[in-house]
């Protein structure tokens, strides 16, 4: 499986497909996306290798997160927590090829957009880390 930006200039394949998709509603994720919503999935760091990089910028917007984005076409490519060292974070919407499973949860509901209404019964998360259980 491989991912990547939209001009091709970043290529990376995963050695493994990714078991677990999530929603993330947190209002940085809501801006930095410019959607309701981004889809992640997170992989090992050992199971990741770039086949091609051209270009890559990093903004940091926290002192945890990094992102990565191809300072060609500005895709958003992958982000990296350094409280999770073990794995990084790709948005599911650069994989490309294999079959990625549905979303598994919602997290940082109380973030949502106003405009935004769930419309499915996957499990949601929210409250203070936006990773506490809601009914």
């Amino acid at each position: 499986m491989e991912f990547g930006c939209h001009c091709r200039g970043f290529w990376a394949s995963i050695a493994r497909p990714p078991t677990r998709l999530i929603n993330c509603h947190c209002r940085l994720c809501r801006r930095l996306s410019g959607a309701a919503y981004s889809t992640w999935a997170t992989i090992k760091r050992d199971g990741f290798s770039i086949l091609q990089s051209v270009g890559i910028r990093r903004y940091q917007p926290t002192d945890n997160l990094a992102r990565a984005f191809c300072e060609t076409c500005g895709t958003h490519i992958f982000t990296e927590d350094r409280r999770l060292p073990a794995v990084i974070g790709i948005p599911a919407g650069v994989i490309v090829g294999g079959t990625l499973p549905k979303p598994a949860a919602h997290y940082f509901i109380d973030d949502k957009a106003a405009w935004h209404s769930l419309c499915d019964a996957i499990p949601c998360f929210g409250g203070a880390t936006g990773m506490m259980p809601l009914p």
